[in-house]
Order: structure tokens, then sequence, then C-alpha cells
């Protein structure tokens, strides 16, 4: 077993259950590269990467929220989306919600320049 593998906990299981509860579709990103984030999550036909961050290590609360420096390095060159860190369940759903409100404000704007446009 991989040294990645081992370090994965229950709340990361949660975390990827959340999601898919939610109406996601999960990839788990399973490779050599050390910094990359942890799972790419499918949502409205956006994909998003998302690291996943304990809430405990060896019994004890996890303070780090943030990725390990050289994942910070990586994630600043990524030209694709910014890549959100969640630590548990609730981390899960509030970044849906807040991919539903960008989802339902860019309908809402299509619909205005629509409008617009026929006006």
């Amino acid at each position: 077993m991989s040294r990645y593998a081992r370090g994965k906990d229950a709340s990361h299981r949660a975390v990827v259950a959340a999601f898919k509860a939610l109406g996601c579709s999960v990839l788990v990103i399973d490779c050599s590269a050390a910094d990359a984030w942890d799972l790419e999550v499918g949502f409205a036909g956006r994909d998003h990467g998302v690291e996943v961050k304990p809430e405990h290590v060896k019994g004890r609360a996890y303070s780090n929220t943030m990725p390990r420096e050289s994942q910070a390095l990586f994630f600043a060159k990524w030209r694709g989306a910014q890549i959100q860190v969640v630590r548990n369940v609730d981390d899960a759903a509030a970044l849906v919600l807040l991919w539903r409100g960008e989802q339902v404000a860019e309908h809402r704007a299509a619909q205005a320049l629509a409008r617009e446009r026929a006006a």
C-alpha cells in the first residue's frame, strides 16, 4: 500500500460520500504527483479540484487547513480553476452550495442578456 493510500482517513471517505450524495461525480486522484489535489469533483457541467485535509491526526485535532508549501506552489501555478480545501462533510456541503449559487447567478445573467438582446 502506498504512503498516499495509508494517509487517507475516515474523513476523506466521508467527504467523497458527501459529494456523491449531493449529486456530484467524484474522481479520487491516486497518482504519483505528490503535490496534486485529492479529488476532481464534477458538478453542473464543471470540474473542480478539491484537496481534503484531515480533521484529526493520530487522535489529535489537525490545525493545518492549508496545503503543504509544495502543494501551494503547485496550485498557484495551476492554470485551471482554483483548488478548494475541505476538511469535513460540512465543508463539502458548503462548497456545493457555493457552486449552486454560482450556477444560478450565471443562469440569471444569461437570461438577462437574452432579454436585453430580444428588446
